[in-house]
């Protein structure tokens, strides 16, 4: 709205209720960073005798992307569902929340102890389904703190992960005798996230106010039973009322969307859903899609060139450079790599992100920064060659850890810049503004599904270009689909809610006046 503070820690209501929220958020990121740096070598630990060959590589970078995408694939399946949930009096907003971290919690137990990996997609599928924190999360303005929250888990996640990976091997001398420890060497990782879960379902349970109005299962049930003996009848829209609480207007804003001050109920025209699909609105769901498809598949590819054995030096060529195996790096390593990105992502969130967002604007931040991803993803593959052509092992790991830190620099500002605009213009191409909450949630169905995608496919591709001795197959393709995003870009407007106008509506002008 005109007039309205720009939202900020100082600005936004009932911070104690806002900040618990975002710690739920944090320890929901916190249990998919750890996983994604484990999940690989927990894989590898099924079959210790297996040989490091380029079919086996294969076998377990596909299996790889369909762990990581397995939770996050049934959660967009019960997203709605939960959301829909969370609104009726029978069950509320908290009740869902704590389902979610409880569900999530027993999932995390679940994939401690799996033997195998069928047992670990269905344990991690089972907790996508039951986490339904990104709905009721997302209704407050403590969206803002999502890429903080993001941020500080991506941090604490990987790092926490890497050093309790494997005790029994890595810390022989205090765990070498604890039989559990050696059978389940990737347990302690996934037991940490379970007792955060657990501990914030507690904090949540005595600390977070149910958002619904006159909330109370008990009363509500009661009050039915009672018309029921009494002989009146409980009609179908009474049982299904919903009462929201009495927020604040800004409170409840919608992911950051600038038109977010237009109430489609204001509108007694209704754009038919036909007509949904302006050419604009299909342009900006293409260029959504693809964006979180190769998001999804870097989130895979990355642990997978990290983790991967090297290529014995007798194999490789001496004239030409080889893309073969990876960098062979252990979880540790891998979650300083990782933790490396939670922490440029957030100082430049909190230093870069708004003064160079209120400068360029939405739409010309996208295109300017999505350009960083193709970048990234075609000299990802070059850090095998960098850390095989150098003859002094200290000398090559050290350029290698300048390359990638550099490399992830280039990703992660890609990143920062890019995810909240995407969002922006996803929910400001509704062509009417009584249309914005389909196209909002056909736009997070879309992302959603894509995201989903790319784990499984990077996977593949991944995959297939061990067992040809070329692993820049995977890369240069994902390079090749993000450079997709970015000329799609170049054809899409940023909307305003207002391409089309019907008899009946308000104007722009006319709603203006009357704010």
């Amino acid at each position: 709205m005109d007039g309205q503070a720009p939202a900020s820690w100082r600005n936004l209501p009932r911070k104690n209720q806002l900040a618990l929220l975002a710690l739920c958020r944090v320890v929901d990121f916190f249990q998919l960073a750890s996983f994604q740096t484990i999940c690989y070598y927990q894989l590898k630990s099924f079959s210790p005798s297996a040989l490091a060959t380029p079919t086996e590589e294969q076998r377990l970078s596909w299996q790889t992307g369909v762990a990581s995408a397995s939770f996050t694939a049934t959660q967009s399946c019960t997203a709605i569902l939960w959301g829909y949930i969370a609104d009726t009096k029978w069950v509320g907003r908290k009740n869902v929340l704590l389902v979610g971290l409880v569900g999530t919690c027993l999932s995390c137990i679940g994939v401690a102890f799996s033997t195998s990996f069928v047992s670990v997609v269905i344990f991690r599928a089972c907790g996508g389904m039951l986490n339904g924190t990104v709905g009721i999360v997302h209704q407050s303005r403590a969206f803002l703190l999502l890429p903080a929250s993001f941020s500080v888990a991506s941090i604490i996640g990987p790092v926490s992960a890497g050093w309790l990976s494997d005790p029994a091997k890595t810390y022989p001398t205090k765990f070498g005798g604890v039989d559990w420890l050696r059978t389940y060497p990737y347990s302690l990782p996934s037991l940490l996230s379970a007792l955060l879960l657990i501990l914030m379902s507690i904090a949540v349970l005595f600390n977070l106010n149910e958002t619904l109005d006159g909330f109370s299962p008990t009363i509500h049930l009661t009050k039915n039973i009672g018309k029921l003996f009494s002989g009146t009848p409980v009609t179908g829209q009474e049982a299904c009322i919903q009462d929201h609480a009495p927020l604040l207007k800004d409170e409840i804003e919608m992911n950051t969307i600038d038109s977010s001050s237009l109430d489609p109920n204001e509108f007694k025209a209704r754009l038919p859903f036909r007509k949904i699909w302006t050419r604009n609105v299909v342009l900006t769901l293409v260029t959504v899609a693809v964006f979180e498809f190769h998001l999804g598949a870097f989130g895979s590819m990355w642990p997978l060139l990290l983790s991967s054995p090297k290529e014995a030096s007798s194999q490789k060529d001496e004239i030409s450079p080889i893309f073969r195996g990876g960098l062979g790096m252990g979880p540790r390593n891998l979650g300083y790599a990782t933790a490396f990105m939670g922490m440029a992502g957030l100082a430049l969130q909190l230093l870069l992100y708004p003064t160079v967002h209120s400068k360029l604007g939405t739409l010309k931040c996208y295109r300017v920064f999505s350009l960083l991803f193709p970048a990234a993803y075609a000299l990802a593959p070059f850090l095998v060659v960098i850390s095989g052509s150098l003859s002094i092992a200290s000398a090559a790991e050290a350029v290698t850890w300048v390359c990638i830190l550099v490399l992830l620099s280039i990703h992660i500002t890609g990143r920062i810049f890019c995810i909240p605009v995407s969002i922006t213009l996803l929910n400001n191409c509704a062509p009417h503004p009584s249309v914005l909450g389909i196209v909002h949630g056909i736009g997070q169905s879309t992302s959603a599904t894509f995201r989903t995608m790319g784990p499984i496919c990077a996977g593949y591709l991944y995959g297939i270009g061990h067992v040809k001795g070329m692993i820049g197959i995977s890369w240069w393709t994902i390079s090749a689909t993000a450079l997709v995003a970015w000329l799609a870009s170049l054809l899409i407007r940023e909307g305003s809610g207002y391409e089309i106008i019907l008899p009946g509506d308000i104007c722009k002008e006319d709603k203006e006046t009357m704010v």
